[in-house]
């Protein structure tokens, strides 16, 4: 592979002063604008980083072989070895059929019993989906600070009514 054009034009970033300070020390943070990636100024910049990125991997001979060699050998079943919990007999693996892109976490809630579904990222909806949506206004206050529901015991879940007979 060739090295990379010198001339190659990086966009600069900005550095702007400030920092925060954490346990009663003052850490410079000069790129603490690039947290915020909603904001116009760091897409912006993304954007730009992704352009150069972009035309120097498109020139690259059999780029694109390599990549559908990679994803063709990628494409296989997984299973990892049981992961014991605290409650006898049930184990957590992580599973992926061929077609899957990601792990699933499962549960096998005794010897013998088959593998349930607890966390299935390749049921969700794809990242280009959720950047195309609109997205919802941010709530005032973060979702673990948002006062409970008003039957809510105090564990923050709704508890069942209960009637009393007279």
């Amino acid at each position: 592979m060739r090295k990379p054009d010198p001339a190659l034009a990086f966009p600069p970033a900005r550095r702007d002063p400030g920092g925060h300070a954490r346990h009663g020390r003052w850490f410079d943070d000069p790129y603490a604008w690039l947290d915020h990636l909603d904001d116009p100024d760091t897409r912006a910049w993304i954007a730009a980083q992704e352009a150069v990125t972009r035309a120097l991997l498109d020139a690259v001979p059999g780029r694109d072989c390599l990549r559908a060699a990679v994803t063709r050998s990628a494409r296989h079943a997984r299973l990892s070895p049981p992961i014991r919990t605290a409650t006898p007999g049930r184990e957590l693996l992580w599973q992926a059929d061929a077609g899957d892109d990601k792990l699933k976490l499962m549960l096998r809630r005794g010897e013998g019993a088959p593998p349930e579904p607890l966390l299935d990222p390749n049921t969700w909806a794809s990242d280009e989906a959720r950047r195309s949506r609109a997205r919802p206004a941010t709530p005032a206050c973060p979702r673990r600070f948002a006062p409970r529901h008003p039957d809510a015991s105090s564990s923050g879940r709704p508890t069942q009514a209960t009637t009393s007979s007279s």
